[in-house]
């Protein structure tokens, strides 16, 4: 098995304040992820909260900036995820294992 990290990246349209407080608090009671530290993603004009969650991490951002592109994507899309990343340490070996277990 190869050591991996996911992230996955929601927007939602409270502010900050509020996702510290009584959002984190929501997302602690209904899906029992434990509440990580504060973030700021300043190339995305974003502030939020991390969550630990298995292998990797959940962000819950909004808007920091109202001309960044969390904002943006708030605006055309609603709340949603805006993305998400898987970091593995060896990436050839990576490409190697989907490679062998795909076919491809």
């Amino acid at each position: 098995r190869l050591p991996i990290s996911l992230m996955l990246l929601l927007v939602v349209s409270a502010a900050p304040a509020a996702l510290r407080s009584h959002g984190a608090e929501i997302v602690e009671a209904a899906i029992g992820l434990e509440r990580g530290p504060a973030v700021s993603a300043e190339r995305l004009g974003a502030r939020g909260v991390a969550f630990r969650a298995g292998l990797g991490q959940l962000l819950l951002l909004s808007p920091a900036a109202a001309d960044g592109p969390v904002a943006a994507f708030l605006g055309r899309r609603g709340p949603g995820v805006l993305g998400m990343s898987i970091e593995v340490r060896d990436l050839a070996a990576a490409q190697r294992a989907i490679s062998e277990g795909t076919g491809r």
